[in-house]
């Protein structure tokens, strides 16, 4: 794969690495743009098959070393950390919106386009004229990026990159101690969470920034569940001021606080304000019911109080911590907000609501309706935008019935489905937070399937990138991933099992009394 990138990757157009005569060759010759698409696909179908191999393996329980987990992920990530950027481009604007900053513009007020040569630096038309969607402290760090580049997009790739790459090195420790916590096995977590294809494909190669949001939100919700409250804070609004989409958290984790003290304190208060109970006389015993009554009411009534005030302490300190990180990078806190629907008007057949909308405009069109397409979309996107609301506040209402992380990995899920935008990297918000929570046979099958999924849909869209000689469309590059894949299964036992299941599988539960004790203890009461 990273050999294919020299072929299929998003170079800037003016960098001199094109003349190379290697690069040269993958980007100009037919026998180098065949061989670029070659390695890029078999090795992106070869990475899906040794992923699924030491699934199975981890599920039979026949591969137990978390260290040996370790190693194999960096032998397949090392590659590609200094490989030509695959799948996404995004990291480019990433670059030229650090650039506006040195120039003095804000990204939440223009796109790219104020940067002269902005084009030639290998941004997606897209980001010309749109403002950033991202947090004050991402554009720091563009920024800093920026000027420590100067001119060299390329340079910054391997920057944006090492951020990313942290934030997944955090993913790899955060992820099996928040399994541990929940009674699930640590290892096949990891092997689930982090180690999956998407991780690879968009937080190594791609150099995402929401692996670093993902990062700092489970970090957050370990030092949450540790009742190390402030620390959580902190790192939860350092995760917004990356990605804003970590907001989802917020409500939450809140939660976890407001239960701490509704039982450590709460209780307290209760037990010093308990009457001394009258005789064992049927009058006694219902004037003592009565008082109880009473100081319960009282308690319940001083819960409350004492949820709402926590909260607003909780909400304040949060835009205070925001808005410190704002002033010192020099823009608004809340800039983002506006940016947000920006990536709403690019029609992504993944978002359910645009789906949608495009079947149903394109059907009335052709039963002889006027095409309002537009129009459609928008209604489609506005009912998606409802449900949103509807399903966050269905999750937290129902908070008691599971774990606070599956709460959050679900609230995830919601925004996911009902976004007027969808990439493949969406997912890997909330995959980790399934995988340390558990699944069982029939949901570990399915999500392996989206990742697999999404795996090939990538694999498909990396085509787009090339011209010329053996342009492949996403059809016929589906088909050759998906052939590839199926003839790798027909001829592993090992494969069908994990993708297929058997009457003996278990997913990935706990399996003894220790870890189903944990598991239980995790539920938010």
């Amino acid at each position: 794969m990273a050999i294919g990138s020299l072929g299929i990757g998003w170079y800037p157009i003016s960098v001199n690495a094109m003349r190379w005569p290697i690069v040269n060759f993958f980007l100009t010759q037919n026998l180098g743009i065949a061989l670029a698409r070659a390695f890029l696909v078999v090795g992106a179908a070869l990475l899906i098959q040794a992923w699924l191999m030491v699934g199975v393996d981890i599920i039979k329980e026949r591969f137990t070393k978390i260290r040996s987990l370790y190693i194999i992920f960096a032998s397949w990530a090392l590659p590609l950390a200094v490989s030509v950027p695959l799948f996404s481009r995004d990291v480019y604007s990433y670059y030229m919106q650090g650039r506006m900053q040195l120039l003095g513009h804000s990204p939440y007020r223009s796109g790219v386009e104020v940067v002269p040569g902005w084009f030639s630096s290998g941004v997606d038309p897209l980001w010309g004229s749109a403002p950033s969607p991202y947090g004050p402290l991402f554009l720091w760090f563009e920024k800093v990026i920026a000027q420590i580049s100067g001119n060299s997009a390329l340079t910054s790739v391997l920057w944006f990159r090492s951020l990313s790459i942290a934030g997944v090195i955090m993913l790899c420790i955060q992820v099996p101690k928040l399994a541990q916590r929940h009674g699930i096995n640590p290892v096949a977590a990891l092997w689930l969470g982090v180690l999956n294809p998407l991780i690879i494909f968009h937080f190594i190669t791609g150099a995402h920034n929401d692996g670093l949001m993902l990062a700092l939100t489970v970090w957050a919700i370990n030092l949450a569940l540790d009742k190390r409250f402030v620390q959580s804070l902190c790192l939860l609004v350092a995760a917004v001021a990356i990605k804003p989409s970590a907001l989802v958290a917020m409500p939450f984790l809140a939660f976890v606080f407001l239960g701490y003290l509704a039982k450590n304190f709460a209780w307290a208060a209760r037990a010093k304000s308990t009457p001394q109970l009258s005789g064992n006389t049927a009058i006694s015993k219902e004037a003592d019911a009565d008082a109880i009554t009473e100081i319960e009411d009282e308690h319940s009534h001083y819960k409350l109080s004492a949820r709402i005030l926590i909260v607003g302490v909780a909400t304040m300190a949060s835009v205070a911590l925001l808005a410190l990180i704002s002033a010192f990078v020099g823009v608004h806190p809340f800039g983002w907000l506006a940016a947000l629907v920006r990536p709403g008007s690019v029609r992504s057949w993944l978002a359910p609501s645009t789906m949608i909308g495009i079947v149903s405009s394109t059907f009335f069109h052709a039963m002889g309706f006027a095409n309002h397409a537009d129009k459609i979309i928008m209604i489609c996107r506005i009912v998606g935008e409802v449900l949103l609301l509807v399903g966050l506040s269905y999750v937290l209402g129902t908070l008691h019935r599971r774990a606070i992380t599956r709460s959050i990995a679900l609230a995830f899920v919601v925004l996911v489905i009902c976004s007027p935008a969808v990439q493949p990297w969406y997912l890997l918000w909330f995959i980790p937070l399934l995988a340390v929570t558990g699944l069982t046979q029939k949901h570990l099958r399915i999500v392996i399937a989206f990742i697999v999924g999404f795996a090939i849909h990538d694999i498909a869209n990396s085509a787009e990138t090339g011209n010329g000689f053996l342009g492949f469309s996403d059809t016929v590059a589906i088909i050759v991933s998906v052939f590839i894949l199926l003839v790798a299964i027909a001829t592993s036992p090992r494969e069908r099992e994990l993708l297929l299941g058997t009457p003996n599988d278990s997913g990935i539960i706990p399996t003894d009394i220790e870890q189903l004790a944990r598991w239980n203890s995790m539920r938010f009461n």
